[in-house]
This record gives structure tokens, C-alpha cells and sequence, in this order.
């Protein structure tokens, strides 16, 4: 009789931790949804030095916006964290 209620309470402690058990989450993904679109330019003010830039897009991956590079200024092409972005607006027209 022993042997049987020792079964009868595992089972029970059993089916009491499997139904307590957590659900899984999943994280929503940082890739899923970007307000711009590459070949659009736009004006990016960053905790960086020079604070301000005019970027066309190239492209954007793992958290890095892609620039072009810019034969006025004679700028190379850049890539800029967004974890350093603070204001992403369309340039000002003239």
C-alpha cells in the first residue's frame, strides 16, 4: 500500500509542476519594422562628435544605418549605430 500512495504522490507532484511550468516568450524582433527605406535621405542628429548629419540611406543592418558617401563634402561612406541616434527627421526643404 506504501509503494502504491508513493506512486499515486509522484504522479500527483508531477502533473502539479508540469501545469505550473512557465509559457515560452518570444521577444518581438528589431528588424521587423524601420520608419525609412534605403535611397531615402534623411537628417540624423547623434550623441557624436559634429552632433548632426545629412545621411542618404543605403542600408540598414544589425542596428547600423548605412550612409553613401557624399562627393560634396568628400565624405566616405559611414555607418552609424542607432543606439547613438536621438532624432531621425527628413531633411528641411529649401
Amino acid at each position: 500500500m506504501r509503494a502504491f500512495l508513493a506512486v499515486v504522490f509522484i504522479a500527483i507532484v508531477g502533473l502539479a509542476g508540469y501545469s505550473s511550468r512557465a509559457v515560452p516568450v518570444s521577444a518581438q524582433t528589431a528588424g521587423d519594422w524601420l520608419p525609412f527605406t534605403a535611397g531615402e535621405v534623411l537628417r540624423l542628429e547623434v550623441d557624436l562628435p559634429g552632433g548632426v548629419f545629412a545621411c542618404q540611406v543605403t542600408q540598414v543592418q544589425n542596428g547600423f544605418i548605412g550612409c553613401a558617401r557624399d562627393e560634396q563634402q568628400r565624405r566616405s561612406e559611414q555607418w552609424i549605430n542607432l543606439r547613438y541616434v536621438k532624432v531621425i527627421t527628413p531633411p528641411r526643404e529649401r
